[in-house]
C-alpha cells in the first residue's frame, strides 16, 4: 500500500478506536433499556439517529462494492429520515417555543384566585 492509504487507514482505524470508547456506555444496556429512560421527544431523535447510521452504513457499503447508491432504494431511504428528522427538529423548536409562552389569563385568575384565598 502507499504511504497515502496507509495514513488514511491508520486515521479511520483511530476514529473508529474513539467511536468505540464514546458509545461503549450506551451498549453496556439494551436498546430498549436505554430508550425506557428518555423523554418521548429523546427517543424519536435516538431512533432516527440509529435509522440513519444504519442505512449510511448500507450507502458505504454499496460504494465499496462499485455501484451507485443514486439508483439504489436507500437513497429513498435516506432521504425519509432525514424528513423525518426535520419534522422531530421542528417538534423539538416547537416544543420550546411553547415552554416560553406565558399564559397572562391563567396567570391572573391564579394570582386573583391566591390573593382571594389569602384575604379569608
Amino acid at each position: 500500500m502507499s504511504s497515502k492509504i496507509e495514513d488514511q487507514v491508520k486515521k479511520l482505524d483511530l476514529a473508529l478506536e474513539d467511536v468505540e470508547k464514546k458509545i461503549k456506555p450506551i451498549l453496556e444496556f439494551s436498546l430498549h433499556e436505554n430508550l425506557i429512560k428518555l423523554n418521548t421527544l429523546e427517543r424519536c431523535k435516538i431512533e432516527a439517529l440509529i435509522a440513519y447510521s444504519l442505512n449510511t452504513l448500507i450507502y458505504i457499503f454499496i460504494r465499496i462494492n462499485g455501484f451507485l447508491p443514486q439508483s439504489h432504494p436507500v437513497m429513498n431511504e435516506l432521504k425519509r429520515i432525514q424528513n423525518s428528522i426535520t419534522k422531530i427538529n421542528e417538534a423539538e423548536e416547537s416544543s420550546n417555543k411553547r415552554k416560553l409562552v406565558v399564559d397572562s389569563e391563567a396567570a391572573k385568575r391564579f394570582i386573583k384566585h391566591a390573593v382571594e384565598s389569602s384575604n379569608n
